[in-house]
């Protein structure tokens, strides 16, 4: 049975698959002209359906929520590998937490599961009244930061918190918790 951290690596993996699919599309290594190609859907042997791309602005779409349904996949696991491997969520921040870097972690992972798996083709910041106080939260060692003040309803975009290496510094960072306290509970 694979560990919190490697349910959690193998998701981070294909999050950075979906930026690399985005990067290739960008540049042009895969081709911009989807008009004329069509792929076959087969399930068990059998053709189900044929899907074709009608512009590049579709498949450039679809690339993007590819993207935030994985980031959205990866911060549902964090959150659950957090849970197995420091105890269920305080209620309640800063109050419920006796290590404010830990606290801060899991308040902005959290934060990150709302906005992205509630509607992964459109994720919105849900700020709660619980952190209704909190201005800005950063986490240290990495460069992930974001003010609470100015997100709340607001379609989640990836300068609101630093971008793509913050976020990836993020998951680096909480990777590095999750296995380190698996370590200590001896999984």
């Amino acid at each position: 049975m694979p560990t919190a951290y490697e349910k959690t690596t193998a998701l981070v993996q294909c999050w950075l698959l979906s930026i690399a699919v985005q990067a290739r599309l960008k540049d042009g290594t895969i081709p911009r002209n989807f008009s004329d190609r069509k792929v076959q859907l087969v399930s068990n042997g059998q053709d189900i359906a044929e899907v074709s791309f009608d512009s590049f602005s579709d498949v450039a779409g679809i690339a993007k929520n590819l993207s935030n349904v994985t980031k959205g996949s990866c911060f549902i696991q964090f959150e659950k590998a957090l849970d197995e491997t420091l105890g269920d969520r305080p209620k309640g921040f800063p109050k419920g937490y006796q290590d404010m870097t830990e606290g801060v972690l899991r308040v902005i992972i959290h934060m990150m599961r709302s906005a992205l798996s509630h509607n992964p083709a459109h994720p919105t910041w849900r700020i709660g009244r619980e952190y209704k106080d909190i201005e800005v939260l950063e986490l240290p060692s990495t460069s992930f930061r974001i003010d609470l003040r100015k997100i709340h309803q607001q379609p989640l975009d990836e300068s609101q918190h630093g971008g793509s290496k913050s976020l990836y510094e993020l998951m680096l960072y909480c990777l590095k918790v999750i296995k380190e306290h698996e370590v200590e509970s001896g999984e």
